[in-house]
């Protein structure tokens, strides 16, 4: 995973009796970091997901997706999420790609607060995911004391 180059960061596969969930830290998108990590990552989970093993992701968006590339320092956007779960899909289910991730669950992390926004990057966050979402992803937005189950 990359975090600003040439930072690094992880990210965790859990496995609980045959149930998998993962757990990435803050990571930009392949395509604007040029590395080839997160597509590692998609090509260790998606065979889970093909076989009804995978449960969720834990995953970032840290900004808007007005924040230019060149100020994301490894971090996500509603757009490089959803540009990072097309490429998950097409893994999964080349032949259906549109299809291969409904459901999913994602639940969406570390939202950078700004002093300038008079609307919380939470709910801009939230309402770009809503309008980007073609593939049935299930996105959570957790807040404070929010409980979510697999």
């Amino acid at each position: 995973m990359a975090h600003d180059f040439p930072g690094e960061s992880t990210a965790f596969l859990i496995n609980s009796n045959g149930n998998y969930i993962l757990f990435a830290g803050d990571t930009g998108p392949d395509q604007v970091e040029g590395v080839d990590r997160l597509s590692i990552v998609w090509k260790r989970i998606a065979p889970l997901i093909r076989n009804g093993s995978f449960k969720g992701i834990f995953m970032e968006i840290s900004y808007t997706s007005d924040q230019s590339d060149n100020l994301l320092f490894g971090h996500l956007t509603p757009y490089w999420m959803m540009t990072e779960m097309r490429n998950l899909a097409e893994l999964v289910d080349p032949v259906n790609p549109q299809n291969a991730l409904e459901g999913l669950r994602v639940v969406v992390t570390h939202n950078k607060p700004t002093l300038t926004d008079a609307i919380s990057v939470r709910h801009s966050i939230t309402k770009e995911l809503e309008q980007q979402n073609d593939l049935g992803i299930d996105f959570i937005i957790p807040f404070q004391g929010h409980r979510i189950d697999f």
